[in-house]
């Protein structure tokens, strides 16, 4: 089992490396050929890329993001703690300085441009591809500015050295070797770009740049302004895997299960690639996901249907957010079914099966998975059907979410609710230890009939009583609800919200329509003709009333919380400089989602304030921040070590 750990070792590296109709935006298609997918091989598992690291900077100071930072209200707050952080970094490159290195090197303008790509595979010709160590090849090319290449090489070959590297000739030259057990690596330096490399086994066969499924999926979403490109091949690990456990014996009685799982809900799915960058409409992630051809056909669980424009017109006019999408619900749910038998009918031990042992340990669970129940359990999971919406209104702090799918069959999928929440109640409620139970309730309707008027009993509803009283302060516990609740309607909606009352003036009066819907926002009729004919789900939300109120409510706690602070300690933020709340609205814009499929691929196009983007440029801030607060705390508490050092000798001379 070595080499399958070693496998999923590499697969697990991959992941956290990895994190259309073009018109309808302005970003233009591109398609740039990046040097290092000529040098990957054609069955390259990731790859990442970051071609104009310089460019990437200059768009992030003119994004949402970046000008709400550069906004006068931000930089007099930060003013205090920037001062600290530029003292921070200072340090660090006189530290670099010290040990005989340039301080330059510790600066966001060394870096030009990023790439990095990965195979991984079992070793081929063989029946388990796990009997033997995987092949692995790892390649990084890290642009450097011309002027600074030969100085980062040196740092890097010296520090390497000091770690036992070993110098070779190579194919850029002289270049360091290190062995780590089977993975060589070599660092190297060609134009402008250090390399590093890795090898474990073959490096593999071809180039990504010929692999027409790379170069397809580049085209499909790479555009002008496009900060970084992702790529990573599904197909080759699954099959991999898929091989390897399916040659174990200790699956052997899984097989049948194993196999239509993977045949329904693995094997289609055969890639994913994704740009992020900046434009003119903010923020843009466009991502696609690669299925098989067959991924539409009736009966794949991957099959998506248009969604329904008309459930726009359940939405209020108020709502600052929503979503609407279409699904087939019908294959998912006899997927399940047939799961479920097959896992009943795998052989656990001779002459007992996996029913069998059900049935002794629980006859109630067996009933409704297999016996008399059985056919009302099917009903319930059929009812679901292929639309569902959701929306939002934001309410300063008290604003409401409700989700809402639809159901062909209210009557049968209560009745299975009504009969098993009761049991999961038992299970539930134990485990809450007090914070949290949950309650089930009927509503009551008023009906007159023949001039009598009487209180009938409605559909049940359920929701989670959440206790916080006991893990915060009362007066906060007590401003914070929380009541998650879920019912299914009479005019079959299965409805959730984080509010009780809304669901339940659902459940008695069925699904309201609004005297003004979301069709009325100017915002919102933009978005839509944007919107092709053949999208299975759109959203659309407005972040500002959400944000401005959390701001206010901040703002408003800051000086219960920065006044104690002040007065013990030389903090860098002043009370006086403390930025308004509008700042943190100034520059946000509604963020809009649209998926389609196109030859059975999914296209998913997001623009926005926020992005995939933004979030890299977190990332990097929080590196640019957390180095010299690093530094600062070494020396603080070398500082500490300096004092505590001096207090001991007093207190020794003292007992003299």
């Amino acid at each position: 089992m070595k080499a399958i750990t070693l496998f999923a070792t590499g697969l697990l590296l991959t992941a956290c490396a990895a994190p259309g109709s073009r018109d309808l935006y302005s970003g233009k298609l591109t398609s740039p050929t990046p040097s290092l997918a000529d040098e990957l091989p054609a069955d390259t598992l990731v790859y990442v890329e970051i071609a104009d690291v310089q460019g990437m900077r200059e768009k992030i100071a003119t994004s949402d993001l970046g000008l709400m930072y550069h906004d006068e209200e931000m930089q007099t707050f930060l003013a205090g703690g920037l001062a600290l952080l530029s003292d921070g970094w200072n340090d660090l490159r006189e530290s670099i300085a010290e040990e005989g290195y340039p301080s330059y090197l510790m600066s966001w303008d060394t870096l030009d441009s990023f790439a990095m790509g990965m195979a991984l595979r079992g070793e081929p010709g063989l029946e388990n591809p796990f009997d033997r160590e995987p092949q692995i090849y790892v390649r990084a090319d890290i642009g450097i500015t011309p002027e600074k290449v030969d100085a980062v090489y040196a740092m890097l070959s010296d520090m390497m050295m000091k770690e036992g590297a070993q110098m070779v000739e190579g194919s850029n030259g002289s270049q360091m070797e290190v062995h780590l057990g089977a993975l060589s690596m070599t660092f190297s330096k060609a134009v402008n770009v250090i390399q590093i490399e890795g090898t474990m086994g073959a490096k593999g066969e071809g180039t990504l740049s010929s692999n027409q499924e790379f170069r397809r999926s580049r085209l499909q979403v790479q555009a002008d302004g496009a900060a970084m490109f992702g790529y990573m091949a599904f197909t080759p690990v699954f099959e991999t895997l898929y091989r390897g456990i399916m040659s174990e014996p200790e699956v052997e009685a899984f097989a049948t299960l194993i196999d239509s799982f993977y045949t329904s809900t693995i094997e289609p799915l055969n890639g994913l690639a994704f740009a992020s960058g900046w434009d003119e409409s903010g923020t843009y992630t466009y991502a696609k996901v690669d299925l098989a051809e067959t991924s539409q056909d009736e009966g794949s669980i991957y099959r998506v249907l248009p969604y329904d424009p008309e459930l726009l017109t359940y939405i209020p006019a108020e709502a600052t957010g929503f979503s609407v999408m279409g699904t087939d619900q019908e294959a998912g749910m006899q997927m399940a079914l047939d799961m479920m038998d097959d896992l009943a009918a795998t052989e656990i031990m001779e002459g007992m099966t996996m029913g069998a042992m059900l049935q002794m340990q629980s006859a109630e669970a067996h009933d409704w998975l297999f016996g008399s129940h059985r056919p009302e359990m099917e009903a319930a999971m059929k009812s679901f059907g292929n639309r569902s919406f959701s929306y939002s209104i934001s309410n300063g702090l008290d604003g409401e979410d409700l989700a809402f799918s639809e159901v062909t069959n209210p009557a049968a999928l209560n009745s299975m609710l009504e009969q098993l929440m009761p049991r999961l109640k038992e299970v539930v409620d134990p485990m809450g230890e007090g914070m949290v139970t949950l309650k089930m309730k009927r509503v009551s309707r008023t009906v007159t009939n023949d001039g009598v008027t009487e209180k009938v009993a409605g559909p049940a509803y359920y929701y989670l009583d959440i206790d916080l009283s006991s893990i915060m302060p009362p007066e906060v516990a007590g401003f914070i609800q929380l009541q998650p609740t879920m019912g299914v309607s009479d005019d079959g909606w299965m409805v959730f919200s984080m509010s009780r009352n809304s669901v339940r003036s659902i459940l008695i009066d069925g699904m309201p329509i609004p005297e003004a819907n979301i069709l009325e926002n100017e915002d919102v009729q933009g978005f839509l003709a944007r919107v092709p004919d053949q999208a299975h789900a759109i959203s659309w939300g407005d972040p500002r009333p959400t944000v401005d109120a959390l701001a206010s409510m901040a703002l408003g706690f800051a000086p219960m919380v920065m006044g104690p602070l002040e007065q013990e300690m030389d903090i860098p933020f002043s009370l006086d400089d403390l930025p308004s709340a509008g700042l943190f609205t100034r520059y946000l814009r509604p963020s809009e989602t649209i998926g389609y499929t196109t030859h059975g691929d999914i296209i998913t196009m997001s623009h926005g304030s926020i992005g995939l983007a933004d979030m890299f440029t977190l990332f990097g801030t929080g590196v640019s921040v957390g180095g010299p607060l690093i530094m600062m705390s070494m020396d603080q508490a070398v500082m500490m070590d300096e004092e505590l050092m001096f207090d001991e000798f007093d207190s020794e001379s003292d007992s003299f």
